[in-house]
């Protein structure tokens, strides 16, 4: 049946925060509206979906608007969060229908990239894929140089060094400093309370770490999880093992990309763990001309003015790749999503080998890296 779908209004967004609230914090303390403030804020309640009834909004899907950067290619990127439905009301088709809305409105804000904090049946149905790479670097707890590598808390007068530091990297989302201030004074981290540390080096910072605060119950730590960092990879790796032992575990984990090839030696140079990831959710190209008109420079470096002699039509929710007259059809959004974003995933493995002279092209340029949340998630 169709429902009536719009904006959370004004005077409604209290119930909505209510709603969030048992049904992501029953069991657990905190609070949906200061833990997710890009989200929950005031000025994105048009972007807060939802679904009445008697009155109140019992069905939800939130959605921050955003860009992000890749490899120099800016597109507009919607994350998807906080999908809840009243336990009265599940079942109905609601949750559904507000994820095509949130295609359709995004679309209509100039997104080609929806990315998905969850990975439920839900969203597989609709097309979306836990596509993506990552690499996890795990590190024993230890101490650092007496210079180099040093890790002091963050302080408020080095906001504009860690957005620096953020602005550098290759593959991120573009925050304003409005968003940087009201995160940090969020305290959280993908979904867990966090901490901010300046990295030094000989007393001058050089890049920043965030980590998740581990869980205080009892019986051994697990892991802290270093799930956002910018900046001098040797000094981001001599700190991670102090941050360890600073939170009494035995080994701290960081994410990054797979090719992140300075911080990958540090960690080889060091006996690390080394391993894989997945996105920490779904994923697809919901406007695939738009993505690919957006992705254009880094295809142009990747195969040349005339692309290597690749033609690409874009189809609603997959693409066709024509080269030296072979001809390459994917017909959907999560095989179009995997080839560009790669992932040991069962997708991929579903992807049909490409004929020769389209394989050629689209080794040199998939896959290619992708946004990790980091202070993003919703």
């Amino acid at each position: 049946m169709p429902f009536e779908i719009s904006a959370c209004r004004p005077e409604e967004l209290p119930a909505l925060l209510d709603l969030a609230d048992r049904v992501f914090r029953s069991r657990r303390s905190g609070a949906m509206e200061k833990e997710y403030p890009l989200l929950f804020h005031p000025d994105n309640l048009e972007q807060l979906r939802v679904i009445r009834a008697q009155g109140r909004p019992v069905s939800h899907v939130g959605v921050c608007l955003r860009e992000g950067v890749i490899l120099g290619c800016r597109m507009g990127v919607a994350s998807i969060g906080s999908v809840a439905t009243a336990p009265d009301y599940r079942g109905g088709g609601m949750a559904s229908a507000l994820m095509e809305d949130a295609r359709r409105h995004s679309l209509e804000r100039g997104v080609s990239l929806m990315l998905i904090s969850g990975g439920r049946g839900l969203y597989h149905r609709l097309g979306y894929v836990p596509a993506g790479r990552f690499a996890s670097l795990v590190a024993p707890a230890g101490t650092a140089p007496m210079t180099s590598g040093q890790p002091r808390p963050c302080a408020a007068g080095d906001i504009l060094t860690v957005v620096g530091f953020h602005q550098r990297e290759p593959v991120r989302y573009i925050r304003s400093l409005d968003d940087w201030r009201r995160l940090l004074n969020a305290g959280n981290l993908m979904n867990h309370p966090a901490d901010l540390w300046i990295i030094e080096d000989g007393g001058v910072p050089v890049g920043y770490v965030a980590t998740q605060q581990p869980s205080s119950g009892p019986g051994p730590r697990s892991p802290v999880r270093a799930y956002e960092f910018a900046g001098a990879r040797r000094a981001v790796a001599e700190a991670l093992p102090t941050l360890a032992a600073h939170y009494g575990a035995e080994e701290i984990e960081i994410v990054t990309q797979p090719d992140d090839a300075a911080l990958l030696a540090e960690a080889r140079r060091r006996d690390w763990r080394i391993g894989a990831r997945g996105f920490p959710g779904t994923l697809g190209i919901i406007d695939g001309p738009a993505f690919f008109a957006a992705l254009h420079p880094y295809l142009e470096e990747r195969w040349g003015r005339d692309l290597g002699g690749l033609e690409l039509e874009p189809l609603p929710e997959g693409a066709i790749f024509r080269r030296a007259g072979a001809e390459y059809r994917l017909e959907t959004r999560g095989l179009l999503t995997t080839l560009v974003f790669g992932g040991d995933v069962e997708t991929a493995r579903a992807l049909p080998p490409p004929p020769a002279p389209v394989a050629e092209a689209l080794r040199a340029a998939f896959p290619m890296p992708l946004l990790w949340y980091g202070y993003n998630y919703v």
